[in-house]
């Protein structure tokens, strides 16, 4: 096949724009009956955090023994802490409780890394009981689950797409004492560092499916191709060659952007977010400075679909 002429690099604006947005990490309070700070000295009444999209940085309660409770974002490390500072009666309870769902999402898929921090700083108190869950999908299967003492750090890995991947994190905190005390009595806090991956550009148009491709750490010839695909694909190839091209077939929903020397069937894993996902590692050949294309194309709803294309240099 003849190479792609300089022109049909036009194609790669749409996604070239995209990729410029980076990792999105919008958050939201969730479940009003798991959002709240509650104290003895306040009253039987919780004092409950307002549910939906959080403004950063948050600051809940703090005030007439209350526990605060607070949640932050510092580049991409989201925060959720939780604290009683001065106890307002002799003997004294309270609890401090947070759902969120964070909603990961990346222009072009990624293999997303996260690392779970959960920490614990136990001052006067008498009882005192914490533990905190993230749950990659919200869908009720825990990847990290922490009490006091805490677990160690934990390093997870999401796959993402641009239409986003949910992650429940949550802490629910008690304690209670019976001395009056001028020095915190606890502070937890769970943090989850994420590292938005460094990728090699895109072009083609925006189709059904969507390709990325990002660097290795310390391998010059490794890369991780992700393509989430629609819900209904069946069957999936990765395409790669040293030409790229932008040929349209009948059938095709998409136009054919790589002049193929290399075809590999690849498995699809279920996503988070519902979609079709291929999370593939490659090694390329040992040529330094070389330009390679890929392109991901799969069967969903009796037809072929395609996704944008990556240029990769090794």
């Amino acid at each position: 096949m003849k190479q792609c002429s300089a022109s049909c690099l036009v194609l790669a604006v749409a996604v070239g724009s995209l990729h410029a947005q980076g990792l999105q990490l919008p958050t939201a309070v969730v479940g009003p009956s798991l959002n709240f700070v509650q104290s003895s000295a306040w009253g039987p009444y919780p004092l409950h955090l307002p549910v939906g999209p959080v403004v950063f940085p948050v600051t809940w309660g703090g005030f007439f023994g209350l526990p605060a409770l607070g949640i932050s974002r510092t580049g991409n490390t989201l925060s959720l802490s939780e604290s009683v500072f001065v106890a307002e009666a002799p003997s004294q309870a309270a609890r401090a409780t947070c759902n969120l769902v964070t909603t990961a999402s990346m222009p072009l898929p990624a293999r997303l890394a996260i690392e779970i921090a959960h920490s614990v700083v136990l001052g006067s108190a008498h009882s005192f009981a914490v533990s905190a869950v993230v749950d990659i999908g919200a869908d009720s299967s825990l990847e990290f689950t922490s009490s006091y003492p805490t677990s160690p750090v934990a390093p997870r890995v999401a796959l993402v797409d641009s239409h986003g991947t949910p992650i429940r994190w949550a802490e629910d905190a008690f304690a209670s004492w019976g001395i009056l005390s001028q020095f915190p009595t606890y502070i937890c806090r769970l943090d989850l560092r994420f590292t938005a991956p460094v990728q090699e550009p895109a072009y083609g148009p925006v189709c059904a499916g969507e390709l990325g491709c990002q660097l290795v750490p310390n391998a010059s010839f490794a890369r991780v191709l992700v393509a989430s695909l629609p819900t209904d694909t069946t069957y999936a190839w990765l395409l790669g060659g040293d030409q790229q091209q932008n040929l349209q077939f009948p059938g095709f929903a998409c136009p054919l952007l790589v002049d193929p020397l290399v075809v590999i069937a690849v498995p699809l894993v279920d996503g988070a977010n519902g979609r079709k996902f291929v999370d593939f590692d490659a090694v390329f050949p040992p040529l330094p400075g070389q330009v390679w294309f890929a392109q991901c194309i799969a069967t969903s709803g009796g037809t072929f679909v395609g996704t944008n294309g990556v240029r990769i240099q090794t």
